[in-house]
């Protein structure tokens, strides 16, 4: 039918209109009096249809990142009001690496954590948010696949856990910045910049610190966490 009336790239069109749900009666009686212009036409509308689908593709996008931004600050809202609990550390890191699983894939996991580690104090959910956070950027950045190594071990009114990868690392000016609030180095609508703002804000808060060291062989974030022996003495 688009071909016997001269319409250009016919093959390309009709499935377009099959899409939104035109039949031939429809087309027919909406073309009218434009048979003479009916290739122009139809190809100005198909690229006005892909103007229209790209900007629903952006919009959408958008909508993604301000609900992603909501709730991260719906979280940070709520941040003193989760209960502080004397916890095993290592306990929230491994619930973190099984629930993550799927998305570290083929990744090697290495743990090594040492026997008898210090308690410490702190709200729990909130430090499950820092593993999940830290963890969710490890496998970022190694997208090809890599090691992440967890480690722990007691020291002096504390316990230090590194969170390792081999992945691209980053340029010290990225490092410098990595826990400014909207700082991101990941693509539009797949970062928001508040991740690991609400990692230090959550670590600062309890106590603790929290570090970052970068190469072209990977990174290594450093949190301290304040044992309950350490907080009770100072």
């Amino acid at each position: 039918w688009l071909e016997d009336r001269g319409v250009g790239d016919a093959w390309r069109i009709a499935p377009a209109l099959v899409d939104t749900g035109w039949t031939l009666e429809m087309l027919t009686s909406a073309v009218g009096g434009l048979e003479a212009d009916l290739g122009t036409h139809l190809t100005r509308w198909i690229g006005l249809q892909s103007l229209a689908d790209q900007m629903l593709g952006e919009v959408e996008i958008a909508a993604r990142r301000i609900s992603e931004l909501v709730r991260i600050v719906k979280d940070y809202s709520y941040l003193d009001q989760a209960p502080v609990q004397e916890i095993d550390p290592t306990a929230g890191i491994e619930d973190t690496l099984v629930l993550l699983k799927h998305k570290l894939g083929e990744i090697e996991v290495v743990l090594d954590f040492e026997d008898d580690l210090a308690p410490v104090e702190a709200p729990g959910r909130d430090l499950n948010q820092v593993w999940t956070n830290l963890v969710d950027n490890a496998a970022d950045a190694m997208v090809d696949g890599g090691t992440l190594t967890v480690t722990a071990r007691n020291s002096a009114d504390s316990v230090v856990i590194e969170i390792s990868d081999t992945g691209i690392g980053m340029p010290p000016d990225v490092a410098d910045r990595i826990f400014d609030p909207f700082f991101t180095t990941k693509e539009p609508g797949k970062g928001t910049g508040l991740g690991l703002h609400t990692v230090h804000t959550i670590i600062t808060r309890i106590g603790g610190t929290i570090s970052v060291a970068s190469s072209q062989a990977g990174t290594t974030f450093t949190v301290e966490l304040p044992t309950t022996s350490g907080t009770s003495d100072g």
